[in-house]
C-alpha cells in the first residue's frame, strides 16, 4: 500500500507541475517559482508540505485571482486525500507491527513462566512445595 501511495503522490506532484508549466506560461509565477519543470515539481512538492504556502501561488493570484483554483485543487487533493491516506497506512502498519511484537512478548513470557515452573517442579507433580517458594522469595 505504501508503494502505491508513494507513486500516486509523485504522480500527483509531477502532473500538476506539468499543468502549472502550461497554465502559468509567460507569467510572474513561471518566472519566480516555475522556471523549469524540475523546479516546478520541486516547488509544488514543498507546497504540498505547506512550507512555502502562500508564497508559491501569490504571484499567480496577483495576476489573476482565478489561478487560485488550481492551487486549491492541488492542495485539497494532496493534503486532504493523499497525505491522509499516507498517515492511515503508516498508522495501520504501526498497529500491525505492535500487535506482532506484543504477541511475541506474551509467547516468550508464557514459555519463561512454564520453564521456571518446570525447574521448580522437577518431579512433575503439578505443584511447587511451600519450602521452595519461601527459598525463592528469600
Amino acid at each position: 500500500q505504501t508503494k502505491e501511495l508513494l507513486v500516486m503522490t509523485i504522480s500527483h506532484v509531477c502532473i500538476f507541475g506539468f499543468i502549472a508549466k502550461i497554465i502559468f506560461a509567460q507569467t510572474d509565477e513561471e518566472r519566480t517559482y516555475l522556471p523549469t519543470l524540475p523546479e516546478a515539481i520541486y516547488n509544488l512538492y514543498i507546497l504540498l508540505t505547506t512550507s512555502n504556502d502562500p508564497n508559491v501561488w501569490m504571484p499567480a493570484y496577483r495576476e489573476n485571482s482565478w489561478f487560485a483554483i488550481y492551487f486549491m485543487i492541488y492542495l485539497s487533493v494532496g493534503i486532504f486525500l493523499l497525505l491522509n491516506m499516507f498517515l492511515a497506512v503508516i498508522y495501520n502498519n504501526y498497529q500491525t507491527e505492535l500487535s506482532e511484537i506484543q504477541a511475541k512478548f506474551l509467547d516468550m513470557k508464557r514459555r519463561n513462566i512454564t520453564e521456571a515452573f518446570n525447574k521448580l517442579d522437577p518431579e512433575d507433580r503439578g505443584e511447587i512445595d511451600m519450602e521452595k517458594v519461601r527459598a525463592l522469595l528469600d
